[in-house]
This record gives structure tokens, C-alpha cells and sequence, in this order.
């Protein structure tokens, strides 16, 4: 209603923000009624009028949430991290908005935890915060993974001792680790190092390192690192096998003053097919002295390249006996009698010889027949008797009879 031909300008109108605003000051997205007025009027004329009541709606539109970006998050396996912080292109500064993250498909492990591996993170269309109301948001997943799981390290590693016999099987240790998250499933194959077949292609006695690989095996493997391992010290030990030795024989002798006793027959139990391994017997006496039933102690030994693989049982129980020498025989002189002549009496007929004994002790005469050859054995109707011994034989050298009496 104003006048035709007054210069009005354009009237100042204020909004009512009071109780309406904002965490960053702004009026909050809604209708509100009646909040506008106009509080004056400008131009040449302005003063001619006067206004009282007017007043108007105000609507705020929520805000579309754009440039949306989801922080990246690295973790090792087994340790706990949350998904990345939401953050939004357009947010009006001070305004208090939030969102939470998810991780997009994720797997799990055996002990509950996120698998080693990328993964794609979104952003949910709800949000969060005092200002949240203000704004809409469509939601947003990330165009490439950016939360990692890296593998965990295993760290800790040890192999459990074995201990086996000769010629029987036995597996490599076990292999444990100290940092594997409970309740995962990991394992892991342990071998000897440098193991040596004997020639009955059994491992060879004595001690051997372990070792475990780097591949790992489970479940969970996949989730885990390991550089494999050496034991420091061998920890798989073969002890040698025992052996029997069985029907072992001592023979008596004559007592010498030494205490050496000879071992024979013996067999050895228990040798494996193919394996090269030699008995070796020997022993000695307790005494030196003559007995009967004196106690032999076996000083068997084993040869052959397999032998380092058996742990000898020396035979027990084992006896013999010292005998005392026979007495040695008198010494005494000799006397040479003459056949007169220098042909040999081989094949001839039995000539008959007489002799007079020239040696110690008692004297005697007698006559003895030749046998065929040139020894002249002692007749039953001659004996001759020099001290304990009695003559034992006429030998013929050269053509005359050497007779030791």
C-alpha cells in the first residue's frame, strides 16, 4: 500500500535464530514459523511509513554430505585396531558430526581375529554427533582396500627333543612356537639335518641337529610369517643298540704267569641284515696263578663300519682253568754210538744195538730192535732210567745212532 511515486528500498528482514542455532552457530535445518521479520525500511520515502507484525516462515534444508574419505588402517594379526575415521568434504567448520566405519567382508581366524590380508572399508548412511540432523549422507565404501592385516611373525620357535635306539623309528620333534595366537591351528614339519643311513639303511647312531621349515601348515597358516629354525644343539639322539654275545667258549690252558685268556665262538644277537659288524673276542684271567673254575672277564670289541651303532654286552659267567706245567725234562748228556759204519738203516734188517749209558744218574745196559725208518723207538724189555726220564728215542744222523740219555 504504498504511495504511487514514494522511493521505498528494500526492506531489512531478520530471522529469529535464537534456540535454534547449531553446534558452528548456524540455524538448524528445519521449518520454522513466523521467525522472519522486517525490522526497516530503506529509501527516500522510508520515513512516511510505518509497518508492525510482519513476519514470515523460514525453512533450512539438510545439507548433502559430500567428498566422504575413510582413514586407512594398518595392524599386525592378533592385534586389535579400529576401522579408519570418516571424514566429509563439506561440513560446515565447528558443526559436531560423525559416522563409524566397518570393515567391509571381513574373515575371521580359528582364535576370532581378523584374517592377514586388505580389506575395503565403508561408511554408513546414519550419522552421529549434535549436529548429525543438519545433514544427510548417502553412505560411501572405499574404491580400494586400505585397512591391512600384515602376518604376525612367529617368534620362539623350538623343536622337542627325541631319543630313539638304533634300528627303531622315531619322528622328529614336535615344532612349537611362543608367540601363536591361542586358539589358531598353525604347524609346521620338523626333519633331521644331515642324517647318515647305516648299511642296513637304519638312521646311524649318535646326535643330530632339527630343523623346521619355513612353510607353514593349519588353518591359520596364512595369517603367520616364520623364517624356519635350527636347533643350536643337537637335540635327536639314536643311542646305540645293545648286543648279546652268545655261546661264548674259553679254553683251559697252561699257566704262563700271564693272565691272557682266549674267547671263542662267540655269536653276536640281535646284528640287522646288511649292516657290516665283526666280533672281535679276547679277555683275561682274575689270577694268574693255576685254578680250576677261574673267572674269565670278556674284553670283547666290535669292527666293521657299522659297529659304532651297537653297544656291546660283554659275555658273563664265563670260567676256565690255569693248569700247572708239565715238568720239563732232566738234563742230561749224550752219548754217540757207533753202527760202524755210515749207511742208512732204512729198510734194513733190525740190527741189534748195545750201548752203555755215559749220562747221570744210574747206569745201564740194554739192546733195542730198529724200527723201518730212522727213529728207533724204546723196546718194552729196555728202560733206562737217568734221573725221572727214561730214554725215549734213538735217532739216527749220519750213519751212527745219537742217543739222549
Amino acid at each position: 500500500n504504498a504511495a504511487s511515486g514514494d522511493l521505498l528500498g528494500t526492506a531489512t528482514v531478520v530471522v529469529n535464530t535464537a534456540g535454534n542455532t547449531s553446534t558452528s552457530g548456524k540455524l538448524k535445518a528445519g521449518t520454522y514459523s513466523g521467525i522472519e521479520s522486517v525490522s526497516a525500511l530503506s529509501g527516500t520515502d522510508a520515513g512516511n511509513y510505518s509497518y508492525s507484525g510482519v513476519v514470515g516462515n523460514y525453512t533450512v534444508n539438510q545439507l548433502a554430505l559430500t567428498g566422504a574419505a575413510i582413514a586407512g588402517v594398518t595392524t599386525t594379526y592378533g592385534t586389535a585396531a579400529s576401522s579408519g575415521a570418516v571424514s566429509f568434504g563439506n561440513l560446515v567448520s565447528g558443526d559436531v558430526v560423525t559416522d563409524t566405519s566397518s570393515i567391509v567382508s571381513p574373515v575371521t581366524s580359528s582364535s576370532n581375529h581378523l584374517k592377514a590380508g586388505s580389506y575395503n572399508q565403508s561408511a554408513a548412511a546414519s550419522l552421529g554427533g549434535a549436529d548429525a540432523g543438519n545433514y544427510t549422507f548417502v553412505g560411501y565404501t572405499t574404491t580400494a582396500p586400505n585397512y591391512t592385516v600384515n602376518q604376525l611373525a612367529l617368534t620362539g620357535a623350538a623343536i622337542a627333543g627325541v631319543t630313539t635306539t638304533y634300528g627303531t623309528a622315531a619322528s622328529s620333534g614336535a615344532v612349537s612356537f611362543s608367540n601363536v595366537v591361542s586358539g589358531d591351528v598353525v604347524s609346521d614339519a620338523s626333519s633331521i639335518v644331515s642324517p647318515a643311513n647305516s648299511s642296513s639303511n637304519h638312521l646311524k647312531a649318535g646326535s643330530y641337529n632339527q630343523s623346521a621349515a619355513a612353510s607353514l601348515g593349519g588353518a591359520d597358516a596364512g595369517n603367520y610369517t616364520f623364517a624356519g629354525y635350527t636347533t643350536t644343539v643337537p637335540n635327536y639322539t639314536v643311542n646305540q643298540l645293545p648286543v648279546q654275545v652268545l655261546n661264548t667258549v674259553v679254553n683251559s690252558r697252561i699257566a704262563d704267569g700271564s693272565n691272557l685268556a682266549e674267547l671263542s665262538h662267540g655269536i653276536l644277537k640281535t646284528i640287522f641284515t646288511n649292516d657290516v659288524v665283526q666280533l672281535q673276542q679276547s679277555g683275561v684271567f682274575t689270577q694268574v696263578d693255576t685254578g680250576v673254575g677261574i673267572p674269565v672277564l670278556a674284553q670283547d670289541t666290535l669292527a666293521g663300519k657299522d659297529a659304532a651303532n651297537y653297544l656291546l654286552i660283554q659275555p658273563q659267567n664265563l670260567v676256565a682253568d690255569l693248569l700247572a706245567p708239565p715238568e720239563p725234562p732232566a738234563v742230561i748228556n749224550s752219548q754217540v754210538i757207533s753202527l760202524g759204519g755210515s749207511e742208512p738203516l732204512v729198510n734194513k734188517p733190525s740190527p741189534i744195538i748195545s750201548w752203555n749209558s755215559g749220562g747221570q744218574g744210574s747206569s745201564e745196559s740194554g739192546n733195542s730192535q730198529s724200527s723201518s725208518g730212522s727213529s728207533y723207538q724204546q723196546s718194552e724189555q729196555i728202560s733206562i732210567k737217568i734221573g725221572n726220564s727214561g730214554l725215549s728215542q734213538l735217532t739216527l744222523i749220519g750213519g751212527v745212532i745219537n742217543a739222549p740219555l
